[in-house]
């Protein structure tokens, strides 16, 4: 069983389109709104749910994440949820759809911290795989092999194309930076921390 827990911004999506390919359907998403109980026969999980949420139901599952720079993430969660479209936004996405800032959000905690969040108190050294998002290819050749798979074929990595968000991260002024890492100190350490331990 394979646990792979999708932290929003992290590739997660393309990751998921690959796992799709390998497991077929043996593959289950974990969908929060829909609230199914998962198949007895499937061999592998991904969805935005903590790290905890199986711990207890499958102990000795393979355990997954995917981690990104914490400023890069933020601030492509910002642009990804100002430009999605859903009649059902949840609070973070309903917040800065009402007009919410860049720089607003630095100042509202439940977009802080958000790779930390998703840990739920389990140590990074605890998961069987660690992915970078900016290492992608290196490290989706890793998770083949250590699960002993045929490199899947995927057309490109899925990253936010608006030309918005190209500009903010080009030109994004260092006191907002400043703001975005102070906001996000624990996730900071965490993907130092990630980058010691998949420096391979």
């Amino acid at each position: 069983m394979i646990i792979s827990v999708h932290i929003p911004k992290t590739a997660g999506s393309t990751f998921q389109l690959i796992l799709k390919k390998l497991f077929g359907k043996k593959y289950y998403h974990d969908d929060p709104i829909e609230g199914k109980e998962v198949p007895e026969d499937v061999q592998c999980i991904h969805g935005h749910f903590k790290a905890t949420k199986y711990l207890e139901e499958f102990p000795g599952a393979m355990k997954i994440i995917w981690l990104r720079d914490p400023v890069d993430r933020f601030i492509s969660e910002y642009y990804y949820r100002r430009d999605m479209a859903s009649d059902r936004p949840d609070t973070r996405t309903a917040f800065i759809r009402a007009g919410a800032s860049l720089e607003q959000i630095t100042r509202s905690p439940m977009f802080h911290n958000m790779m930390t969040t998703f840990l739920d108190g389990v140590p990074l050294e605890d998961f069987d795989f660690i992915g970078l998002t900016e290492q992608f290819d290196r490290d989706i050749q890793r998770f083949f092999n250590m699960i002993g798979a045929v490199r899947v074929e995927w057309k490109d990595l899925l990253v936010n194309t608006s030309d918005e968000y190209k500009r903010a991260v080009s030109s994004i002024e260092p006191e907002l930076v400043a703001k975005i890492k102070e906001c996000n100190r624990q996730d900071i350490a965490l993907y130092r921390e990630g980058l010691v331990l998949t420096d391979v």
